[in-house]
């Protein structure tokens, strides 16, 4: 029993349970974008330690993770709303769209409630209005990731088995992607689990 919330007057569990579809559904492609984004750019700059890719990595990684979420949240709706207006400040979807197309919320998850309905107009919508919220939410899991598989990179680089397989000639992509980076990703896949927990916090 967490007791009842001062403005709508309801169980503060209920509360909890009507916004927390939407709580993962950001969280999760915050998590995606962090996967897809921090490990190449980790693997990239422990292939090419110190050269200007690394320096630019390094310097976005430790921009993602210093900066405050609130404050880059506003520079990019300034940018991307504001100046170019390309991408939807508020909402999950564009309400209009979704009385023309008939959709309904049925688990919570706009994105899987429009595939599971087979609308792909409010599914496209709904990704377009993801896109801010989560690239503010994974600025900090996307500099972790890559700051960590970019050390752990460098590490595996150096040891014996990889210079045997270069000594065998195998090719320098197969060496860095199937063996070095099998070995490097643990730590970062704790990182992300972490990111996790504290995003839903």
């Amino acid at each position: 029993d967490l007791g009842t919330s001062i403005a709508p007057h309801r169980p503060v569990v209920a509360d909890l349970l009507d916004f927390l579809p939407a709580t993962l559904e950001l969280i999760l492609a915050a998590m995606v974008i962090a996967i897809v984004v921090g490990i190449p750019l980790g693997v990239i700059s422990g292939i090419r330690e110190r050269s200007w890719v690394d320096h630019l990595v390094r310097f976005l990684a430790i921009g993602g993770v210093s900066l405050p979420a609130f404050w880059l949240a506003v520079l990019l709706e300034l940018v991307f709303v504001n100046k170019l207006g390309w991408l939807p400040v508020e909402g999950r979807y564009t309400d209009s769209l979704a009385i023309a197309t008939s959709f309904r919320e049925v688990t919570g998850f706009v994105v899987l409630d429009a595939l599971l309905q087979g609308n792909p107009s409010i599914f496209f919508d709904g990704l377009i209005h993801l896109i801010l919220p989560a690239v503010t939410l994974a600025a900090y899991p996307v500099g972790l990731v890559a700051r960590m598989v970019r050390a752990m990179m460098i590490e595996v680089l150096g040891e014996n088995y990889i210079r045997t397989a270069k000594a065998y000639g195998l090719p320098a992509r197969l060496i860095h992607y199937r063996y070095a980076l099998k070995n490097a990703i643990g730590p970062a896949i704790v990182a992300l689990g972490l990111s996790f927990a504290f995003s839903l916090t």
